[in-house]
Formats: structure tokens, C-alpha cells, sequence
């Protein structure tokens, strides 16, 4: 076959003319034409030879429902071959859309609390449990840094842990703080941070998955208080 002789010589993927081969519609069990664009694509091995030749066909049906079928010749090889990378790049694009909107959904329902700050600790996103835990609502947050709404005892203490993370000394921790409520409530969370870091290693944000153990925390009290009476009765 001349594309496979092609591909022998030059070691490159090499795209035929687009051919039209009917399937079955699953949503209406009848035959619909569809439009394929046959490729041989070659695999080298760690010193380069050709060891093998793959082929393979790409549905190219959206590109001729769009602009109708081309004349033998009207489209080269090289043409089609970018058609083609084309079609893979939607390909790609359309399950990275469907990936972020998996991901998105995962991050509003999670029934854990999660916030995502900048590098100075100012709010870019939360989800529904965060503003549940803390009363307000996301326009209210996403004016506020996180320091606005931590314990004043505890606020020395994460600031020392964020420089501590752009320092690069930490990549990320878990640690127990409290954190003040919109209606001037107090709560103890368990956070567990991380960062991220742009191309050139500098933090540009922080993600926390929080967690609230307030009723953990009143338990160990009462536990310690029970344990201190039968001492002193003892």
C-alpha cells in the first residue's frame, strides 16, 4: 500500500483520503453516514527503526457535515493530516471541559469545607460546606482573608505557616485552628493545606480541606472534666 511505503520512508504518521462508511445511530437505530479519515502511524524503537505501523481511522464527520465532502485531490495529505490533529485537539478539549466540570462539581458538593486562597491569603474560591461552617455567604468570603477569620490566638501561627510554605521549608500540613463565625461563633476545624506553584516555583495559591471537629473538641473537654472530678473525689 502506498501510505504504508510512505510511512517506511519518511517515518511519519501519514493520513489517507477521507472515506465515508455508514453506521448504526444508536438514538435511532438507522444507518447515517459517517466520514472517516484512514492513518498509518509509525512506532520507532529506542534507536529509531520502525518496528511497527498502526493503523487507525478518525471520524472527521463534523468537519464534512460543515463544509461537505471534498473532491479526490482536493484536500493533501498534509491538509487532511491537520485536519485531522484538529479533530484530536477538540477531542481533547471537550474531555478536559468534561474533567473541570467533574472536578467543579466534586469541589461544591464535597461535604467537607475547601477554600483556595492566593499567596497573601486572600480568598479566590470556596465551596458550600466552607460557608456553611462559617456563616457567610461566597460574594462575603471572597472579600475577606483568611486571617479575618481565624481565632486571634491562631493568627500568628498560620501566618508562620504560610511564609514557612513560600519558603519552601513545607509543602504542605495539618494542623487543628479555630476560626470565628460570622455571628461571632467559635469552631475548631482540622485543615490540611497545600500550595500551588507557578512555572517559575514562585506559591500562587493554597488549598485547604477543612474539616470541622468542634464537637470532637467539647467531647474531650467534658472527657477531661469527668476525669478531673473522680480524681478530686477520689
Amino acid at each position: 500500500h502506498e501510505s504504508i511505503e510512505r510511512v517506511k520512508a519518511t517515518k511519519a504518521r501519514d493520513v489517507m483520503a477521507i472515506v465515508k462508511h455508514p453506521i448504526v445511530d444508536q438514538a435511532t437505530g438507522k444507518l447515517a453516514d459517517h466520514y472517516w479519515a484512514p492513518l498509518h502511524t509509525p512506532v520507532l524503537d529506542h534507536q529509531g527503526n520502525l518496528s511497527l505501523i498502526i493503523h487507525r481511522t478518525e471520524n472527521v464527520t463534523e468537519y464534512v457535515e460543515k463544509f461537505g465532502m471534498p473532491a479526490p485531490g482536493e484536500l493533501s495529505s498534509g491538509e487532511i493530516n491537520m485536519l485531522v490533529q484538529a479533530q484530536q485537539l477538540k477531542q481533547l478539549n471537550d474531555r478536559l471541559r468534561d474533567s473541570e466540570q467533574h472536578l467543579q462539581a466534586i469541589f461544591r458538593e464535597a461535604a467537607l469545607g475547601i477554600a483556595v486562597t492566593n499567596s497573601k491569603g486572600y480568598f479566590i474560591d470556596v465551596n458550600a460546606a466552607y460557608c456553611r461552617m462559617l456563616g457567610y455567604n461566597l460574594e462575603e468570603l471572597l472579600q475577606m482573608n483568611v486571617i479575618d477569620v481565624t481565632h486571634d490566638d491562631d493568627k500568628e501561627r498560620n501566618l508562620e505557616q504560610r511564609k514557612e510554605i513560600i519558603a519552601g521549608k513545607l509543602s504542605s500540613f495539618i494542623y487543628e485552628k479555630r476560626y470565628i463565625t460570622k455571628n461571632s461563633g467559635l469552631i475548631w476545624c482540622r485543615v490540611n493545606a497545600s500550595q500551588l506553584r507557578n512555572s517559575s516555583g514562585e506559591v500562587t495559591n493554597f488549598i485547604g480541606i477543612i474539616e470541622d471537629i468542634t464537637a470532637q473538641k467539647l467531647a474531650e473537654t467534658e472527657l477531661r472534666e469527668v476525669r478531673t472530678l473522680e480524681r478530686i473525689g477520689g
